[in-house]
């Protein structure tokens, strides 16, 4: 059987642009062969320069629209596994720099070229990166600051915060029984095969639910959370 090329820009159906704030845009788009969504994040820098989170291949209204209000300088892959559009995107924007967790670059490397870690990124006031704790590496949460003073904070996660209701028919009952599914989690697969250090992990999600002005947390799939995110994400904590 011959090798399966780089997977060009095929574009999956997504819902519309929602601008949660001036400088902070997300879509929302489908997954292939299964029923859970992702979340792509933008982030606009004061220079007007665009760091995207999870990048998905978008329709041509929604492209044009993101390059209307930044220019794309980092695409920032979220792990080893949310690899699925970083080729066709680096195609398209190749002076974008592709960066990464450290633990998670020999497996994103495998589809692309990686420029640097996400201590690569330049230093804005409305954006900073965490390395998840626990994790060795393997994800960080972004924490975007906006409004005036930068004080509304958004955190921004990958698979370490799960927020999916339950789905119907089998692959609803499947994620259900292995704990994906149901309020904001940490979710079983998680802790199986990406935690190290529970305590380290637990440590930092109360350090982040302590976080003031905190407005809203993304997860890597399922809903926003913009209600009482700092008791949400503490509750989290408290049963990880």
């Amino acid at each position: 059987m011959a090798k399966r090329g780089p997977r060009p820009w095929i574009v999956l159906p997504h819902r519309p642009i929602e601008k949660l704030e001036d400088n902070l845009w997300v879509v929302n788009g489908d997954l292939p062969g299964m029923p859970l969504t992702r979340w792509m994040t933008l982030i606009r820098l004061a220079d007007g320069r665009l760091v995207i989170h999870g990048v998905a291949c978008v329709d041509p209204q929604t492209i044009a629209a993101i390059e209307n209000w930044g220019k794309p300088a980092f695409l920032l892959v979220p792990n080893a596994y949310h690899r699925l559009d970083i080729h066709a995107w680096h195609v398209r924007y190749p002076n974008a720099k592709v960066l990464c967790p450290k633990g998670a670059r020999p497996k994103v490397e495998q589809v692309v070229a990686v420029d640097g870690d996400y201590g690569a990124l330049p230093t804005d006031a409305a954006l900073r990166i965490e390395t998840i704790d626990g994790t060795n590496d393997a994800e960080g949460v972004l924490i975007v600051g906006s409004g005036s003073g930068y004080a509304r904070k958004t955190l921004v996660f990958n698979d370490v915060l799960f927020n999916q209701p339950h789905l119907p028919e089998f692959t609803g009952f499947v994620l259900k029984a292995i704990g994906s599914t149901g309020d904001a989690r940490v979710s079983r697969i998680y802790r199986w095969f990406v935690m190290k250090n529970k305590k380290a992990l637990k440590n930092q999600l109360e350090h982040l639910a302590a976080i003031q002005g905190l407005v809203r947390l993304i997860p890597g799939h399922g809903l926003i959370v913009d209600r009482e995110p700092n008791a949400v994400l503490a509750s989290v904590a408290a049963k990880l």
